[in-house]
């Protein structure tokens, strides 16, 4: 996918790309998608404990991002999504803040939604998956990840998407189901083909050549960057909850479920 160009800012970003292999953001012709930002230090990733201070900093980490890819910051930014623990009013009150702060001409659209503990605030781009895709690549990689206190949330998110019980138990296979079964289970292409892609990505953490090229066959540039951002950013997250144990004992194969 060489027609896409990659940006990691100083500090944080380029650290990520070395340890963890993932950008921060990505431009599409004249559209750039970024990674979640949290509130930490963009220089040294030191994390913020005061929620007032974690989502100031998350803002200025996008302004950051965006400049860094080549963007004007905040003034051309027409979605928003964040999460939070807890969702309150003085997190609300925050992000209200912000919005007038950075974005005084216009006024974006704003999905917001309950996080997991180990990243208290983080803002995202727009998605152009269907809501089951996108829950399909959640389940599977929370999963296999061992991170029930994602999983389980989203069990309701999927159902409500369209994700019928059998497919939702599907996602809880140990075992590595090959794309033939997968195909037989999720009769939409793209939904067995994100199924594949969790499944695979978490557990080697790449993709084989049959994969990828099926991948780019039937999603467009811009679609693939979300399959990859979601799986990303919930591998990421997920490893360093349930390796922390932030989570305690909320663990999927505990039978937390």
């Amino acid at each position: 996918m060489s027609h896409l160009q990659y940006y990691a800012y100083p500090g944080v970003g380029e650290t990520n790309v070395q340890l963890h292999g993932y950008s921060q953001a990505v431009r599409i012709g004249d559209r750039i998608e970024c990674a979640g930002q949290g509130g930490w230090d963009p220089a040294t990733g030191e994390f913020n404990t005061e929620i007032n201070a974690q989502i100031d900093q998350a803002f200025k980490n996008v302004d950051l991002n965006l400049k860094d890819a080549g963007g004007k910051g905040w003034s051309q930014v027409y979605r928003v999504y964040s999460f939070h623990v807890p969702i309150n009013n003085e997190a609300l009150t925050a992000m209200t803040r912000n919005f007038k702060k950075w974005m005084p001409d216009h006024k974006p659209i704003w999905t917001r939604r309950l996080g997991g503990r180990s990243l208290r605030r983080a803002v995202r781009s727009s998605t152009r998956l269907t809501d089951a895709v996108r829950e399909i690549l959640i389940l599977r990689s929370t999963y296999l990840l061992d991170a029930a206190y994602e999983y389980k949330p989203h069990v309701g998110i999927a159902a409500a998407s369209g994700v019928t019980p059998v497919q939702i138990a599907f996602t809880k296979r140990d075992d590595l189901p090959g794309s033939t079964e997968i195909a037989a289970t999720f009769p939409d292409v793209h939904q067995a083909l994100a199924y594949e892609f969790a499944q695979q990505s978490t557990v080697s953490v790449k993709i084989d050549n049959s994969l990828s090229a099926r991948l780019q066959s039937k999603f467009t540039a811009a679609q693939l960057v979300d399959v990859f951002t979601v799986v990303a950013a919930y591998n990421f997250t997920s490893r360093i909850v349930v390796g922390l144990d932030i989570a305690g004992a909320s663990r999927v194969k505990a039978g937390n479920l």
